[in-house]
């Protein structure tokens, strides 16, 4: 008898996971189209944060070169129902991180009030690495999101444990 309710907790519980990690997917592909969006308007807005400080306008080439990467669990075989989505947002030349998280950020807010989303949002930019913590309704669960600037460390750590999930199952 507790076997047969410890198996069908294990199969609630992967069927779960399952339908998480579809609407984190979901997610995904939706915050990839709004950043798509976005990605026109980063230059304009860094540069509103900017103001006050020097500025190399030669480095608007950035703009073209912005894209997204997902990191952490969400992209690895040890993803589970809690797990988040990691976004790291890598841009060409070099940029005050602090100042592009903000510009980030204000657009994101920018978009999640001028569509509905109801998206909550917070910068942190009194740390090591700057992020954008999100908490995005989605079909009755909350994905939460976090985003940081040209980490490619994260990358590359995500990408050496996804390669020893492929070589030794044991690590799965």
């Amino acid at each position: 008898m507790f076997e047969e309710i410890i198996k069908e907790i294990i199969k609630e519980e992967e069927n779960e996971s399952k339908e998480l990690y579809q609407k984190r997917e979901a997610v995904w592909k939706i915050f990839q189209e709004y950043f798509e969006k976005i990605s026109k308007e980063i230059y304009t807005e860094y540069e509103k944060v900017c103001i006050n400080q020097p500025f190399e306008k030669n480095s608007i080439a950035y703009l073209k070169e912005t894209k997204l990467l997902r990191y952490g669990s969400s992209q690895t075989a040890f993803c589970t129902g809690s797990s988040d989505i990691d976004i790291a947002v890598f841009t060409e030349y070099d940029v005050n991180e602090v100042n592009m998280i903000i510009a980030i950020y204000n657009l994101l807010c920018k978009i999640s009030t001028e569509n509905n989303l109801g998206w909550q949002i917070r910068k942190i930019t009194d740390t090591r690495v700057p992020v954008i913590k999100m908490k995005v309704p989605f079909e009755g669960v909350i994905i939460p999101i976090d985003i940081s600037l040209n980490n490619i460390q994260a990358v590359t750590n995500t990408q050496l444990i996804n390669t020893y999930a492929l070589i030794d199952p044991r690590c799965v």
